[in-house]
């Protein structure tokens, strides 16, 4: 189980999951939900530490914020500044968008999410031989994407080949 998960906002959060603004609706709808993006699943109006987050994938430990007109002015934007470092210091990151964009530009919204995810994709793929040897194990629950994993899988039988290769080059 998480240690971040604040079970005391279930309550509010399941509230605010009936009633939530267009751009949350939208961006669940036609981005988040059911495994849309790249196959990751998104929860809506999650209990994290003390807040209560708009979207968050706890796989990526990646929270989506929708900036509506309660985030405008210095102390809305203070407190926001303020959750966005405690969810950090806890692991996540936070993408913000407003109202505004999800309901105007939702593709450039979704192209930009799903842009966040190549990157810790990658970055995953890179970071160690563990996180390669896990990819199979991901893609069988539909976490990374197929071409990523083939990509992977491809570069790593080369490289042993190449091994086998001179190996057998260095014995003749």
């Amino acid at each position: 189980m998480n240690n971040y998960y604040n079970k005391n906002l279930k309550a509010l959060s399941r509230n605010l999951r009936s009633g939530g603004t267009k751009a949350e609706a939208c961006i669940w709808k036609f981005v988040l939900r059911g495994g849309q993006m790249k196959g990751y699943q998104f929860k809506r109006q999650r209990p994290v530490l003390g807040y209560i987050a708009d979207f968050i994938c706890e796989e990526l430990r990646l929270i989506i914020e929708i900036d509506g007109i309660t985030h405008q002015g210095t102390e809305a934007a203070l407190r926001d500044e303020k959750r966005t470092t405690d969810l950090a210091a806890a692991g996540f990151t936070v993408i913000r968008f407003t109202d505004q964009q999800v309901l105007r530009e939702i593709k450039s919204v979704a192209t930009a999410i799903s842009d966040w995810i190549g990157e810790k994709e990658e970055e995953l793929r890179l970071s160690s031989p563990a996180n390669a040897q896990m990819l199979p194990r991901l893609l069988r629950r539909g976490t990374v994407r197929r071409e990523c994993y083939r990509d992977i899988e491809g570069k790593r039988q080369k490289a042993e080949r190449q091994k086998a290769d001179s190996r057998k080059t260095g014995r003749q």
